[in-house]
């Protein structure tokens, strides 16, 4: 529902100026030399050379060199090295965000209570299973909670004794333990070996957006901007901290939104010469895109975002409408039905592209259930049509847990607030009496995303609509202004149907790449539109404050992230920083 509704925005921001654009992806035409281009002559003939006086065609390791030559000059066009250079640079500093002392705090915090051990037990035993309390402890005190702080204690400290062969009864699907497993076949079963895959799916989204920001953008400085911000976000510097699963639906969404990128500007250069060549006036559909691998691409990823939670179903639908729309809007005026030759034409055959790929990526994710015979919902009925049975009714089962989930918490966190974090979920929080000046030091990890990031782009958000209402957009600014609508769609809308659940701020996590991108094109538009104002007073003063928007960012980074990554700090550095009374 929500998707839907965001329709008519994308279609009026892709109306007001993001078409057609040039693509720096496009051949040049015969005899001109475009960038990186050769510049050939008529024809396009490359030319002999002449040995010993007599022309002759160029020796075979010449040519290969040429050709090698070319392939670089090609790559380097579409592929700035200098972005990869500032992609790198950003990547290293969410590096140095994520990594320092991510052991630190050696206990089970907020849910690593269900998706460590469930990795854990995935790994020794194939499928997620029960932990009790063995006989041999001595008896913990009266009640559930007790049980299981035992457990994550001696968890905590090596001691697994508490795994027991039952299956437990889970309510998400088993890729991202299967990642935080991972972790800790490689680093061990210690807090850093639990949480290493989280921070390195972390790390890698600030690279995904880096790459992202360019194709979108084309300009350095955009890569800068939405990968410095997104490195220094709060709620992504968390939650690439502890073991939970969404920092990995994090990256497989923006994973997806890059497919879905570079499909269009893989296939369109050549699809619209050919739509250019296309009789308007005649009742035909029009030319199909062709092979779109790309978007193959995005139904992989869309799959592996949908077998980590099932929210990225909604991320697979808002890609699927955002497709269709992107060619129906190229199509019209070009083709005479071309909202039925969006729909018929690219439509159908970017569902299949889309759903049918990631409907079986995501029933492959399932491989160890299917496998195991011991794991839960696993019926004593034999052969494939009972094993697909009880996947379906495990399935029932779980959507039925998700659709009436309503337990209250100290946490809890509705849509609405969202945009301005206005409850960020404190996932850890310990006091002690040593290390510190005071002698009264507190470690926590708070998952509250970078005020100035947040409410800087709540103000964008007003920004862009502006803009849009003014029809000030120019080529090159509506597309990624989709794009961010696409993942606002996404990521975010759908969570108003589900209001009345018990939901929390850290979901935020997936939105954030959403909202780094809006900060940047807001900030690469306000650039843009100082450089037209006539009095050079007046456009200083609007790009001092585009720098400053910033460096406000950066430096609540550096005054937030004692909170964001458990460094101990006196109690009254930790208050300094409860801005709102709701953050408390």
């Amino acid at each position: 529902m929500w998707s839907i509704m965001t329709l008519p925005m994308m279609l009026s921001i892709w109306l007001r100026g993001s078409y057609p654009q040039p693509s720096p992806w496009a051949p040049a035409a015969p005899g001109a030399a475009g960038p990186g281009g050769t510049g050939r002559g008529r024809g396009g003939a490359r030319g002999t050379r002449t040995y010993q006086g007599t022309p002759t065609a160029k020796p075979a390791v010449i040519a290969r060199a040429t050709a090698r030559a070319e392939a670089l000059s090609d790559w380097l066009r579409h592929h700035d090295p200098h972005a990869w250079l500032v992609t790198a640079a950003l990547t290293l500093l969410a590096a140095a965000t994520r990594l320092p002392l991510l052991g630190r705090i050696r206990r089970l915090v907020f849910d690593e209570t269900y998706y460590v051990k469930d990795a854990f037990s995935l790994n020794a035993n194939g499928y997620e299973s029960k932990w009790e309390v063995p006989s041999t402890w001595p008896s913990p005190a009266e009640g559930e909670d007790a049980a299981r702080d035992a457990i994550n204690q001696a968890f905590a400290q090596g001691d697994f004794s508490a795994l027991v062969s039952d299956p437990a009864y889970v309510v998400h699907p088993q890729t991202g333990k299967w990642l935080i497993a991972l972790g800790m076949d490689v680093f061990g079963n210690g807090p850093f070996g639990w949480r290493i895959a989280a921070a390195v799916a972390g790390i890698i989204s600030v690279t995904l957006m880096c790459r992202l920001a360019w194709h979108l953008f084309h300009r350095h400085s955009a890569v800068a901007v939405a990968g410095l911000v997104l490195a220094l976000d709060g709620v992504s510097i968390a939650l690439s901290r502890i073991g939970l699963l969404d920092v990995f639906l994090t990256v497989f969404v923006v994973a997806a939104i890059l497919c879905v990128v570079l499909d269009r500007r893989s296939y369109r250069p050549k699809w619209l010469r050919l739509l250019d060549s296309f009789d308007p006036s005649s009742n035909g559909l029009g030319p199909n895109a062709g092979y779109r691998p790309w978007l193959l691409a995005a139904g992989v990823m869309c799959g592996l975002a949908t077998s980590v939670k099932w929210s990225g179903l909604y991320v697979l639908a808002t890609i699927g409408i955002f497709v269709v729309l992107d060619d129906i809007v190229v199509r019209r005026g070009r083709v005479k039905h071309w909202l039925l030759s969006g729909i018929v034409v690219e439509g159908i055959p970017a569902f299949f592209y889309l759903v049918p790929t990631a409907a079986l990526v995501y029933a492959v994710s399932w491989w160890s259930w299917f496998t195991h015979p011991g794991s839960w919902g696993r019926k004593s009925g034999t052969g494939f049509v009972a094993t697909i049975n009880d996947w379906l009714a495990y399935h029932q089962q779980v959507l039925s847990f998700h659709s009436s989930l309503s337990s209250p918490h100290s946490y809890m966190s509705s849509a609405p607030q969202w945009l301005i974090q206005w409850r960020p979920t404190s996932v850890a929080f310990e006091s002690q009496a040593t290390g510190c000046r005071s002698g009264d030091c507190v470690r926590a990890i708070l998952a509250l995303g970078n005020p100035a990031l947040w409410w800087l782009a709540a103000l964008g958000i007003v920004f862009a609509a502006a803009v849009l209402a003014r029809r000030a957009l120019v080529p090159g600014e509506g597309y990624p202004l989709a794009v961010v609508a696409l993942g606002y769609a996404g990521t975010y809308l759908p969570w108003f149907l589900y209001l009345h659940r018990t939901t929390f701020n850290f979901y935020t996590v997936v939105l954030a790449p959403f909202v780094a991108l809006l900060f940047t094109w807001c900030t690469m538009v306000a650039w843009r539109l100082a450089g037209e104002v006539g009095s050079p007073g007046l456009r200083l003063a609007v790009r001092l404050v585009v720098v400053a928007t910033i460096l406000l960012v950066v430096a609540c980074f550096v005054f937030f992230f004692p909170i964001w990554s458990g460094m101990l700090i006196d109690r009254t550095h930790w208050s300094w920083r409860m801005w709102l009374p709701s953050w408390v």
